[in-house]
């Protein structure tokens, strides 16, 4: 195997890389909405049928399409690598046109690729890139390679069971999985993290139909709540049976049973990250929380250092992500007791929590505290996923590192969640749950959206990127 050659092959084509990059990122796909996401697909495609791949093609959903790829190298060992496609609504405040492809300077950094959903388009794409790159210069790769791309990611990854499905014989060959990312911080940290929590999205709803009581069909007005049953009323009475604000622990019977507590080797992690983080507040540091000044000045019982990171990283949570009832605009032109209330929800699952399980438990709380009558509309839903740093891929990722300027942070976990879950749940294999020598900002929700092509100084840029992935999969060949 050839990893010098690859790895020069790739340098001296990176302009045919951004290119590619380019016009995937200038090609709409936002899920949400429904634009583009057929051709964003079929893009793929075409980028796996240059590969070679020996299986390539869309699959076709109850949704959206997703994209199989399948390349037989004849190695000793098989990645399956996810990745998706879709991207958020474009929101407000770029300076820049979202799916223009423009590629400039930004703030200290000599030039980024601009774009909606370049944060998680980007990094795919890339592998992708690189794979052609091994190919083109060692004749084939030095691994196995599946990929399972999907389409709705922001629709909670609702038929990404059904995508498994179809491919489970094949799948069944593979030995891990990873998620591809640009996994370092804009002041050039690089994040490997062993795992996520599960998760589930669901609604729950009252309504004057179900309920037997309240308005039915539509709104009455406000005036007539006098002698006229709430479904608000009641959803808001359902909902302060699940939480205690004292204690902040959920109150749902067999909710978190079994919870698992760090392993020696994560609670070793945490001390090293802690140490790592140097006496920084947890709000500069903790994912999903830093480089959001001022928006989080305290935590839960005013808790800090390792219990903090602990709770952070091992709790579930149960969040209210959002209400939606009646009229709350404007002005007094609708006085109304609505017919219907909904309540959204995102909780996060840590190891030995199951989706089964956990909606089990929410329904038997519903019905032996009265409230039969509520809906659980279940959008979405896995379970959790787990490495360990002594795992062959770890490794793998951890030695395409060594020349970074700067010590990686391990996290053992990561408090949010990922749809691999799905392929830990359906394949029985473990699943790197993001790396990529690269950075993007921006968020997939905010302005300007970016992936650093060149940075400027140390930091990694697309050159970069393309290598670590590269440098992946032949050190997972060698292990």
């Amino acid at each position: 195997m050839s990893r010098k050659e690859s790895l020069l092959y790739s340098e001296k084509t990176l302009d045919v890389s951004l290119e590619n990059l380019r016009e995937f990122v200038a090609q709409p796909s936002i899920s949400c909405e429904g634009k583009g996401m057929r051709e964003c697909a079929g893009l793929i495609l075409r980028h796996l049928k240059e590969l070679d791949c020996t299986e390539a093609e869309l699959i076709e959903t109850p949704g959206y399409p997703g994209v199989w790829g399948y390349y037989d190298a004849k190695a000793a060992k098989t990645l399956v690598v996810y990745g998706y496609f879709d991207c958020n609504s474009v929101g407000q405040g770029w300076t820049v046109e979202p799916f223009g492809g423009v590629v400039g300077p930004r703030g200290e950094f000599k030039s980024v690729l601009f774009g909606r959903g370049v944060r998680n388009k980007g990094p795919i794409l890339t592998f992708i890139n690189a794979l052609k790159k091994i190919v083109a210069a060692d004749g084939t790769l030095p691994v196995n390679v599946m990929l399972l791309i999907e389409g709705e990611e922001f629709l909670s990854s609702r038929n990404v069971p059904f995508m498994l499905e179809k491919y489970q014989k094949r799948l069944a060959a593979a030995d891990y999985g990873l998620c591809t990312e640009a996994g370092v911080t804009p002041a050039g940290v690089p994040i490997i993290t062993l795992g996520n929590k599960g998760f589930i999205h669901l609604d729950m709803k009252v309504s004057g139909e179900k309920w037997g009581r309240g308005p039915q069909g539509s709104f009455v007005h406000g005036s007539a709540q006098c002698v006229v049953d709430s479904p608000v009323w009641r959803l808001v009475q359902a909902l302060s049976t699940l939480f205690d604000p004292e204690t902040q622990e959920v109150t749902v019977e067999g909710f978190g049973e079994g919870l698992a507590q760090p392993t020696e080797a994560e609670d070793r992690l945490i001390d090293e990250l802690l140490a790592q983080f140097d006496g920084r507040p947890l709000q500069d540091v903790l994912p999903y929380i830093s480089g959001q000044p001022g928006r989080v000045e305290r935590f839960v019982f005013d808790l800090e250092g390792k219990e903090l990171l602990k709770r952070y990283l091992f709790h579930p949570s149960f969040n209210i992500n959002g209400l939606r009832a009646g009229y709350t605009g404007p002005g007094t032109p609708l006085f109304t007791l609505p017919t219907e209330a909904v309540a959204r929800f995102d909780l996060r699952l840590p190891r030995n929590m199951t989706v089964e399980q956990t909606l089990s438990a929410l329904r038997g709380h519903l019905d032996a505290h009265g409230f039969a009558d509520i809906e659980m509309d279940v959008m979405g839903g896995y379970g959790s996923t787990s490495s360990d740093l002594e795992d062959d891929l770890v490794q793998a990722a951890l030695r395409a590192l060594e020349d970074s300027p700067v010590k990686p942070l391990i996290w053992p976990k990561k408090s949010a969640s990922n749809p691999v879950g799905v392929i830990s749940d359906k394949l029985g294999i473990k699943v790197l749950t993001g790396f990529g020598n690269g950075i993007t900002m921006g968020g997939n929700a905010g302005p300007d959206e970016c992936l650093v092509i060149e940075s400027g100084d140390e930091r990694p840029g697309l050159r970069e990127l393309e290598a670590s992935f590269i440098d992946l999969l032949y050190n997972y060949a060698e292990n």
